[in-house]
């Protein structure tokens, strides 16, 4: 039986936010009554129930759907929307009442958390179109694939997320759960060898503590590891963090959350169509928060494939993607480039040394860390001149230190006699 084209199809998740959908969906629902929406809710009962509930809904005819839950709820419903073979995507609106922990999908966009105001913006029609990435993954055995509508993390960002995972499991339900997973695991994960190559670039060959790549801003509950990133622009961003010291970032811990992240040296900035990583040992992946497989990983981008509703900007009105500029209103190439150290179009210089002369010069040009420099050799220093050498015996030094203190106490004696006469 087809659904009528003006009703919504509501997916519920009830354990998302600590359980705050199922309490609190009682008021969304009022919400929905009161600006007259048409809705027909249904509540998840176990992991991937959103994407099976998702398909069915496609085909029984309906092409709008709410998602009220959190990121892991809407991954699922966008990996539903692909599954489904009864439409193109696109045709499907997804719109999001926010009640997860993180909600970083919804922070891009502007969406409130505040369950009216969402709802007005879903009653008033505001939609966009956004990318969707499409992640390939190793588990198993088997090569597996995802869809991906926010942020995806390798290496460190994946490890704190299958342990916070097994908390969850647990039933600890801490709103201070991923803060203390962050802190207590940075002291135990070691970095792993890793290359990453963008656009069939190679761009990094060394040691890594974390990656994030993403099409929006925001993951890990408000952490702006893509500051940058446009939703729509067919672009994957991509961060990379290299080993770091706790204390460095101690006192640049506020970057992480007002998009001034590439100010950390340590922190790299690239961008393009296609991403692929490899590593040695596996490093695991999460995608939109879930904990998935490993390495090695592709990334690839669907340009404007899913369709939102509900963005709104602080004014209430539509809020459409921004042009891509870098941190200092520079165009994202020369931002790019300014993040590994160097403009695009500057090429790769050697270190300066020691030269020829022994003399250093007087401003070292940085090594690119993309490239694999290999140990730095320096020329030997020239041998110290011989020193004339001296060999005294004791006797030789008692006898002249005697013979110091007889000839002192003559010429005493004559200065003595000279004073006598003249008197």
């Amino acid at each position: 039986m087809a659904a009528d084209s003006g009703k919504w199809f509501v997916i519920v998740n009830p354990v998302a936010g600590s359980g705050r959908g199922l309490d609190h969906f009682p008021q969304i629902s009022k919400h929905l009554r009161d600006a007259h929406i048409l809705c027909e809710p249904v509540f998840t009962e176990h992991k991937f129930h959103a994407t099976e509930l998702t398909v069915t809904a496609v085909r029984e005819g309906y092409r709008r759907i709410i998602v009220v839950g959190g990121d892991g709820t809407l991954h699922e419903v966008v990996n539903g929307l692909f599954i489904q073979q009864e439409v193109c995507p696109d045709e499907v609106l997804v719109a999001v009442v926010a009640v997860g922990t993180g909600n970083d999908w919804v922070r891009t966009f502007g969406i409130s958390n505040r369950y009216q105001d969402a709802v007005k913006a879903i009653s008033e029609g505001y939609s966009f179109l956004q990318d969707v990435g499409v992640v390939s993954y190793e588990e198993a055995h088997y090569r597996q694939s995802r869809y991906m509508a926010n942020v995806a993390g390798a290496g460190f960002d994946a490890h704190v997320v299958r342990k916070l995972s097994h908390l969850k499991k647990k039933g600890h339900r801490s709103r201070w759960r991923y803060t203390w997973c962050l802190v207590k695991n940075f002291f135990r994960y070691k970095s792993t060898g890793v290359k990453v190559w963008v656009d069939d670039r190679l761009v990094y060959n060394n040691l890594l503590l974390s990656a994030a790549i993403g099409i929006c801003k925001f993951n890990g509950g408000g952490i702006q590891q893509l500051p940058a990133a446009v939703a729509d622009d067919g672009m994957l961003d991509l961060s990379l963090i290299r080993p770091v010291h706790f204390w460095h970032l101690l006192f640049r811990f506020h970057y992480l959350f007002n998009g001034g992240i590439y100010r950390i040296r340590h922190i790299l900035q690239e961008r393009g169509s296609r991403i692929r990583i490899e590593s040695s040992p596996e490093v695991s992946v999460e995608i939109d928060g879930e904990p998935l497989g490993h390495t090695p990983l592709e990334f690839s981008i669907l340009h404007r494939a899913s369709p939102h509703g509900g963005g709104v900007g602080g004014d209430g009105r539509p809020r459409d993607p921004q042009p891509r500029q870098g941190l200092g209103g520079e165009p994202r190439a020369h931002q790019r480039g300014a993040a590994a150290g160097r403009l695009p179009s500057q090429p790769d210089r050697p270190l300066a040394g020691v030269g020829a002369a022994g003399t250093r010069s007087a401003r070292s040009c940085p090594v690119s860390p993309r490239e694999n420099t290999g140990p730095i050799s320096r020329p030997e220093s020239p041998a110290p001149r011989p020193r004339p050498c001296v060999t005294t015996s004791r006797s030789a030094v008692s006898s002249s230190t005697s013979t110091t203190v007889r000839r002192s106490k003559a010429c005493w004696r004559r200065c003595a006699t000279k004073r006598s006469t003249a008197r």
